[in-house]
């Protein structure tokens, strides 16, 4: 479908978010080189549901409740990728 989602905390990404919904992500292969992908992406929705958020996280964070972070799943609908080097396109496929 083209959608990607991010979880991010209240803090300077997500305000720039709201004031400018066009993002950028750099990917880069582990295996060494200059092997990867720049995703050109445009915010499309933003959720404030910690149970779904708690979910999917790779990290769980329990820190107690009174100084638990705000997070959000940011979700993103993909506009282009680029090869990391040049300015070729790469075919978007599941």
């Amino acid at each position: 479908d083209g959608l990607l989602s991010f979880i991010a905390r209240d803090r300077l990404t997500r305000k720039n978010l709201n004031e400018n919904p066009s993002a950028h992500y750099l990917f880069i292969e582990r295996n060494g080189g200059f092997r990867g992908i720049r995703l050109s992406l445009e915010k499309v929705a933003e959720r404030e549901d910690e149970e779904l958020i708690s979910k999917i996280a790779r990290r769980a964070v329990e820190p107690s409740e009174s100084d638990k972070p705000k997070r959000f799943l940011i979700t993103f609908k993909v506009k282009k990728i680029l090869n990391l080097l040049g300015p070729q396109e790469v075919e978007f496929t599941h």
